[in-house]
């Protein structure tokens, strides 16, 4: 059973810890409570920073804009970041990613703010960045994660030179993890209030390996051009498991697919046994069982990719259900996943057939011939 788990590679301060609302505060809220079970999300690795484009950790972008955070609508903005701009900074393997950092371009005067209700998600997509689209969710990967939902706060420091620090971070919530060999790498920040504040401008690259993308609430105001500079905490996890979909809303009684992928010293591991298990919600308890066809591959072993599936069944209950993966680590030490999280619904009203074309032609004739036969009838009466 998970709950017997009494150590794990990866600890951290409850000062980290971020309580935002919603599903991401029940999820935060399952995290600390599997911690104080002795039950603590994998890691184990030490992180570092890295600067793309590489050659701008001393050099100012080619020019400057007014940042995102400064755009007087609500509004939606990407970046898209070609996967050789991590492989130039020597990133072959699969990273954790924790805060991704901007600069301002200086001189520049220091300023602090929060903006409310900011949700940032990250994917792999195969889009590249000199054919992105001005439709924002066609440059989404298939499986976009959310690493930040809340008030965000960003804080930048006066700026005397035209180099400024990176210190207009977004600290991820929940780590993301990013296999460069998979494609692309794709950051899609939404931020719902009108900001409208003259705070100075962000540093920018002009290169066909970053590409932003800029609309508005209304979608009538597009800008797709340069991007920023930008700064990566990342670590190199010596054993990892990721889950995923991070979230799905399922009707009850029907199957569900979670998909977990086993990483070590950065590549992923082939030949793992992985124990899937909800530990929380209307169907807590149900656990993989290797063997009985619930994984792909069989016996719930990851494949040449580091990946495996399971498949579980969704009971009569509505609820939401918190899902867990866990392998053994290199010490017999288990590894877990961060939780996900499944909600089932009760099916919808069963919608009345509509009548198609033709049996709507058909009951109009039928309509026609009876007020003609009362019609007729009633002038025979006569």
């Amino acid at each position: 059973m998970i709950w017997s788990f009494v150590s794990l590679h990866f600890s951290i301060s409850m000062s980290e810890v971020f309580f935002p609302t919603g599903r991401h505060y029940r999820a935060a809220v399952l995290a600390a409570f599997l911690a104080l079970s002795g039950v603590i999300p994998n890691g184990n690795a030490i992180a570092e920073t890295i600067i793309v484009p590489a050659g701008y950790e001393d050099m100012a972008g080619d020019f400057s804009n007014i940042p995102f955070f400064e755009f007087p609508l609500s509004s939606r903005y990407q970046q898209l970041y070609a996967s050789s701009l991590f492989e130039a900074t020597g990133i072959t393997n699969a990273v954790l990613v924790s805060v991704i950092s901007f600069r301002l371009h200086g001189p520049a005067s220091g300023f602090s703010d929060i903006y409310p209700g900011v949700l940032v998600e990250l994917s792999t997509t195969q889009v590249n960045p000199v054919s992105m689209s001005i439709s924002p969710d066609d440059n989404v990967g298939p499986d976009p994660v959310t690493v930040f939902s809340g008030d965000l706060v960003l804080t930048a420091q006066p700026c005397d030179s035209d180099l400024c620090p990176f210190d207009l971070e977004i600290p991820l919530q929940n780590p993301y993890l990013y296999f460069p060999g998979d494609g692309n790498l794709l950051v899609d920040i939404r931020l719902p209030s009108s900001i409208d504040k003259n705070y100075g401008y962000t540093d920018i690259v002009i290169t066909d390996l970053i590409r932003s993308l800029l609309v508005g609430e209304d979608e009538s105001t597009i800008s797709i051009g340069g991007g920023m500079v930008t700064q990566f905490t990342i670590a190199v996890p010596t054993e990892f498991i990721g889950l995923s979909p991070a979230s799905s809303v399922n009707t009850i009684l029907t199957e569900h697919t979670v998909t977990a992928t086993v990483i070590r010293e950065g590549l992923p591991e082939d030949g793992i046994q992985v124990l899937f298990e909800v530990v929380s919600g209307p169907n807590a308890g149900q656990s993989s069982d290797p063997g009985s066809g619930e994984c792909s591959p069989d016996n719930c072993v990851t494949d040449q990719d580091g990946r495996v599936s399971w498949f579980y069944t969704g009971g009569i209950r509505p609820g939401t259900d918190f899902i867990v993966a866990s392998f053994t680590g290199i010490d017999g030490v288990p590894v877990v996943s961060e939780p996900v999280e499944v909600v089932w619904s009760e099916p919808g009203p069963k919608p009345i057939p509509a009548l198609s074309e033709w049996g709507m032609l058909m009951a109009a004739m039928g309509i026609m011939l009876i007020g003609t036969l009362y019609t007729l009838r009633k002038r025979g009466s006569h």
